[in-house]
């Protein structure tokens, strides 16, 4: 196994803080909601930051959840190849801040995506 691959403990820690803490005072909600989506992402769906990045042509980054209630974020990842990450119960409580504006809330693109704290169920 490869140890150095791991985050460092301090890493960890900072991104267990920003994941479950409150927004501070001197941030904006929607800049704090986005920021703990994309570290809880990083943390405990092993997402790679440069895979967030909105790819207009493939409408990706994408999140999908099927009938069972399991959620998927579908991304472009290494190699440019697509990539479907089934996202653990862990990351729902920061995803949930986001409000899809699209026609079926089964299928979200970035760019339809309204962050909020009002969808929080």
């Amino acid at each position: 196994m490869n140890l150095e691959r791991f985050l460092p403990a301090t890493a960890l820690a900072h991104c267990d803080a920003v994941a479950g803490g409150d927004a501070p005072t001197d941030v904006p909600s929607a800049v704090w909601a986005r920021s703990r989506a994309i570290w809880t992402l990083y943390r405990f769906a092993g997402v790679r930051l440069a895979e967030l990045e909105w790819h207009e042509d493939l409408a990706l980054p994408r999140i999908e959840v099927d009938e069972a209630g399991q959620w998927t974020l579908h991304v472009l990842g290494k190699g440019h190849r697509p990539r479907a990450i089934p996202l653990p119960a862990a990351c729902l409580p920061a995803l949930r801040g986001t409000v899809c504006r699209c026609r079926s809330r089964r299928r979200c693109s970035a760019a339809s995506v309204q962050t909020t704290a009002a969808y929080a169920h």
